[in-house]
C-alpha cells in the first residue's frame, strides 16, 4: 500500500510539470498575438471565468485541508494560465485600449460575448433545414422522457431566428415517449437531404449544447448522442476511411419466434444462416447504442447478437 501511495504521489508531481508545460504552450501562442484584436475577440472571457472561479476553493482545500501541495499547485497553475488568457481576452494589450480600466474592458468583453452567444446556432441553421433540425432537437429534449424550460427556450430561440413556428413543447414529463430509434431515424432523414458538411459538423456542437441545456445528462441522452455523432462523422467521411460498425441480428430458435420477428420487423428480410434464418435489426455506429438495442430484443426472449463489421 505504501508503494502504491508513493507511486500516486510521483504521478501527481509529474502531472504538475506536464500541466505547467501545457499551460505555457497554450498561453505562449496567445501572448505573441496579444496585440491583435482578432485574437483577443476569439477568446471566451466567460469560459475563462467559469473555469477559474469554481477551481479556487478546490485549490484552498487541497492546500490547507488535504495537505496535497502538488495537486493544489497543479490547479493553481491552471488558474494562473487562464488568468493570463482572461487578461488577453479583455484586450489589455491592444493599442486602442490604452488608458481604459480593466473593469471597463471586462464589461465590454462580456457584452460582446453576450451578443455573440447564439452565433453557433445562427450560423448552423438555414431555413431549408430548420424544420428538420428543430424536429431533432425536440426529440433529443424528450428522449429522457422529460423536457426542461431551458431546452424549450433553446428550441424556441432557434425557431424564432429562422422565422419557423416553434414546436408546441411543455416542460415536464412527455406524453408520448420518444425512442432512440425514432431520433436516429430523424437524423437519417436529415443526412439523406445532403446538408452542407460544415453545417453537419457543427451540428455535433449544437447537439451537445442541447443535451447540456438543463444541466443534467441522462443515460439515454449519452447513448443517443454517441450514435448521432457517429452517424454525422460517417456522413462527413463518406467512406474515405474504414470505420467499425455494429450489426444487431436476431436468430429465431423456432417457427413461432420467426413469425414474431417478422411481425416486429416487417421491413427486415430474413437471411439464410446454417439450418435456419436470421433477421438484421440494423447497423449502428456506437457499440453501446447497439448493445442497448440488442438488450431490448433479448428482453423479449429472442436470441439476439451484436456483431462488429467494417463499413
Amino acid at each position: 500500500m505504501e508503494l502504491l501511495k508513493n507511486l500516486i504521489e510521483l504521478l501527481i508531481e509529474i502531472g504538475v510539470v506536464i500541466t505547467a508545460v501545457r499551460m505555457y504552450l497554450i498561453t505562449n501562442k496567445l501572448w505573441k498575438r496579444k496585440h491583435q484584436i482578432e485574437v483577443v475577440e476569439s477568446i471566451s472571457v466567460v469560459a475563462c471565468i467559469l473555469y477559474t472561479v469554481p477551481v479556487m476553493p478546490i485549490v484552498l482545500k487541497l492546500a490547507f485541508v488535504d495537505g496535497s501541495v502538488a495537486a493544489a499547485l497543479t490547479n493553481f497553475i491552471i488558474i494562473f494560465g487562464y488568468s493570463i488568457i482572461l487578461l488577453i481576452g479583455i484586450g489589455c494589450w491592444v493599442g486602442v485600449n490604452r488608458g481604459k480600466s480593466r473593469m471597463t474592458l471586462l464589461l465590454r468583453a462580456l457584452n460582446l460575448e453576450r451578443k455573440e452567444s447564439t452565433d453557433l446556432i445562427n450560423a448552423l441553421l438555414h431555413p431549408e433545414e430548420a424544420v428538420s433540425l428543430l424536429k431533432i432537437l425536440g426529440q433529443l429534449a424528450a428522449v429522457d422522457d422529460e423536457i426542461s424550460n431551458e431546452e424549450i427556450a433553446l428550441i424556441q430561440r432557434t425557431a424564432h431566428h429562422w422565422g419557423v413556428e416553434p414546436p408546441d413543447l411543455k416542460p415536464g414529463r412527455v406524453a408520448n415517449k420518444v425512442s432512440p430509434m425514432t431520433l436516429r431515424q430523424s437524423m437519417t432523414e436529415y443526412l439523406l437531404s445532403s446538408p452542407p458538411k460544415e453545417q453537419a459538423a457543427e451540428l455535433i456542437d449544437l447537439l451537445i449544447m442541447m443535451m447540456r441545456a438543463d444541466g443534467n445528462i441522462s443515460h439515454e441522452e449519452e447513448l443517443v448522442l454517441e450514435e448521432l455523432t457517429g452517424m454525422i462523422n460517417g456522413y462527413l467521411d463518406e467512406g474515405l476511411q474504414e470505420s467499425a460498425m455494429y450489426e444487431v441480428v436476431i436468430v429465431p430458435q423456432n417457427p413461432r419466434q420467426s413469425q414474431a420477428v417478422k411481425e416486429l420487423l416487417p421491413a427486415a428480410a430474413p437471411q439464410s444462416f446454417a439450418d435456419g434464418e436470421i433477421f438484421s435489426v440494423g447497423t449502428f455506429h456506437s457499440h453501446r447504442y447497439a448493445e442497448e438495442i440488442c438488450a431490448k430484443y433479448i428482453g423479449l426472449k429472442l436470441f439476439t447478437h451484436c456483431r462488429k463489421i467494417t463499413a
